[in-house]
């Protein structure tokens, strides 16, 4: 339809204020658009709010999808704020389900190249972050992901590796570098254990052999004299003869076989435990000195940090961590290190919801963050290109072109941010990453209050599995006062089916739902917001007086409770009730009218009226009734 034929049609149906939807944002390349929406809004004295395409997501970690999204929400808030001159702009935090950092909490996906939060390599910018609370980001990478490198080797993960570093990662937070140290120490530690009970052990199957040739030597020394002498020798001295030949041919053949190798391997064979044990640190000695894993991390990196968008999400997460980010500890509850709670979830799969709802709320944080980083990437290719009132492309002293965030473009032209929940796609309702009310006032908090709101649309929350008379009441316990930083409201017929932009009747019970709602929100502090009546181009003029009289009741000192609500709210007025109370006086006899009648046969006599109706006939019949 177009930017300026949307809002023609909503100034014909009588609106001030429209929210215009881009259903595409090639919408903004229109020929003279930004002429024809001047026009519109000088004419009809109206404003205009802008909701960004509603598939966009700024919380995913793929790289090309990242791009992309950055891409729409730069053009998407320069056309809010140059051609629309628009009050504000709109975008759904999320429009995919969770990535499957566990079992229970979201859907895998496929492996590709991935970004941080900020949009930059996922390698490069492990690496830029170095030291974070302590730990070597990237040193602990290498541990808890070894199984990464591996896939970027194009071969499978050594299980035992992998098993040996996660244990380490979890239990001794200890990572890559320390871990190859100890793998070392110990594998060149237990060689020696191993080696000296082979040793033993052949020892001991050696001693009898060598004490029995000692023994014979010295009798051979007197047969030796014998023959000298010339003295014949015995039976006994012959067969004395033969034995030690045979007994030192052994001994030669025990110490030309590699007794002690073979020992070792018995002794393996003999104790599981044991062989498990050596295999697991000489698995992992051997693999560090067979492959360079430094100059794999590098491979990785260079091409494009391949991996599943879990591993990304997880990364973010535990960096969040470790730095205190006020988004992470606004969001997530357990507090604790995320490679337990995620660790513990995978092994217990969803038995404990508990946990099942901590990783929930880890991926809501770091999508967040993902958020945060769309609205304050700068730089070419990734912000806003800067120009001059010729709209000419400025540039700084190296001649480089200047950019700006989406977010600071938008303070620049008074454009504010709204953030909304995304209605789900079909089948995954309640499965995406951000939609709880709460999460998303936390993160207007944590990023911009000033600038950037929250945007609650019934509808979206109730398909999300989310009442927003709960969320309210939540708001109310727990952050009092922080509905403030919802200011605007999506509302429309309560119906919990995607897409359900009924119009609502004067005479419904709509009306009561739909106030209660609201009055709840202001209870929590909801005091300065727009409300946006989300319901198409029909049921206008019904709404409208609903809407009216909603925003009246809402806005008496004091309001009035949904439950003392006046019938005029509902269309009633008093007229109405006299003009029904009438109705009903006239007409209250109808549902018995005739049945009052006495058949004068059997009570009295007949009258000329009863006769003249053909009663007698009647009442004749009523005998075979």
């Amino acid at each position: 339809m177009g930017l300026a034929r949307k809002l023609t049609k909503a100034a014909r149906l009588g609106f001030q204020f429209a929210q215009i939807d881009f259903e595409a944002l090639s919408e903004m390349y229109e020929p003279d658009i930004e002429k024809q929406v001047r026009e519109v809004k000088h004419m009809q004295g109206m404003e205009v709010g802008v909701h960004l395409p509603t598939q966009m997501d700024l919380c995913l970690a793929d790289a090309f999808q990242w791009l992309v999204m950055q891409e729409q929400l730069a053009k998407g808030t320069e056309a809010a704020a140059d051609i629309m001159k628009a009050k504000y702009m709109l975008f759904h935090t999320s429009s995919n389900p969770r990535p499957n950092l566990t079992p229970a909490s979201g859907q895998r996906t496929y492996p590709s190249k991935m970004v941080a939060w900020n949009g930059s390599n996922l390698g490069d910018w492990i690496e830029s972050v170095g030291v974070v609370g302590g730990v070597n980001l990237k040193d602990w990478f290498m541990a808890r992901f070894v199984n990464v490198l591996f896939h970027a080797m194009g071969a499978p993960a050594d299980v035992g590796m992998v098993t040996f570093f996660e244990d380490l990662v979890i239990k001794q937070k200890k990572y890559f570098k320390e871990g190859c140290e100890i793998a070392e120490r110990e594998a060149k530690k237990m060689d020696k254990k191993i080696t000296r009970m082979a040793e033993e052990r052949v020892y001991k199957e050696k001693k009898p052999l060598e004490d029995r040739v000692n023994e014979l030597e010295k009798e051979m020394g007197r047969i030796a004299e014998k023959e000298k002498n010339g003295v014949p020798l015995t039976k006994e001295d012959i067969m004395m003869v033969e034995e030690y030949k045979k007994r030192v041919a052994e001994l030669n053949r025990f110490q030309s076989e590699n007794r002690v190798a073979k020992a070792e391997s018995e002794i393996l064979d003999e104790n599981p435990e044991l062989h498990n044990e050596f295999k697991k640190y000489f698995n992992v000695y051997k693999y560090n000195h067979s492959y360079n894993f430094y100059d794999v991390f590098r491979y990785w990196r260079e091409n494009g940090s391949e991996c599943e968008e879990a591993i990304a999400y997880h990364v973010v997460a535990k960096w969040m961590w470790l730095k205190r980010d006020p988004l992470y500890v606004s969001i997530v509850d357990n507090q604790e290190d995320p490679d337990k709670i995620i660790y513990e979830a995978n092994i217990k799969m969803g038995r404990e919801g508990g946990l099942t709802e901590d990783v929930k709320q880890i991926i809501t944080a770091v999508a967040a963050k993902y958020i945060e980083g769309h609205l304050k990437a700068t730089g070419e290719g990734y912000g806003i290109v800067l120009k001059d009132q010729y709209g000419r492309v400025l540039k700084d002293e190296k001649g480089a072109i200047k950019t700006t965030s989406a977010l600071n473009y938008a303070k620049k032209h008074k454009l504010h941010i709204f953030i909304e929940t995304n209605m789900p796609p079909k089948g995954h309702e309640g499965e995406l990453r951000i939609m709880r009310a709460t999460d998303h006032i936390k993160i207007v908090k944590c990023i911009d209050p000033e600038n950037i709101s929250y945007c609650l649309d019934f509808e979206h929350l109730t398909v999300n599995y989310i009442s927003p008379e709960e969320e309210a009441d939540k708001i109310i316990r727990e952050m009092p006062g922080d509905a403030k930083y919802i200011r605007c409201v999506h509302i429309n017929a309560p119906r919990p089916i995607a897409g359900a932009h009924a119009p609502i009747p004067q005479f419904s019970y709509d009306i009561y739902v739909i106030y209660r709602q609201l009055y709840k929100l202001k209870q929590a502090g909801m005091n300065d917001s727009y409300w946006i009546w989300e319901m198409g181009s029909y049921g206008v003029k019904s709404t409208a007086k609903v809407f009216y009289q909603l925003y009246t009741a809402l806005t008496s000192t004091p309001p009035i409770k949904p439950d003392e609500l006046p019938p005029e709210i509902f269309g009633i007025s008093k007229n109405v009730l006299a003009r029904q109370r009438a109705a009903i006086m006239l007409h209250a006899m109808d549902p018995i009218k005739d049945l009052l009648a006495i058949p004068e046969e059997h009570h009295t006599f007949f009258g000329k009226s009863a006769l003249d109706k053909g009663k007698a006939a009647e009442w004749a019949r009523q005998e075979f009734y």
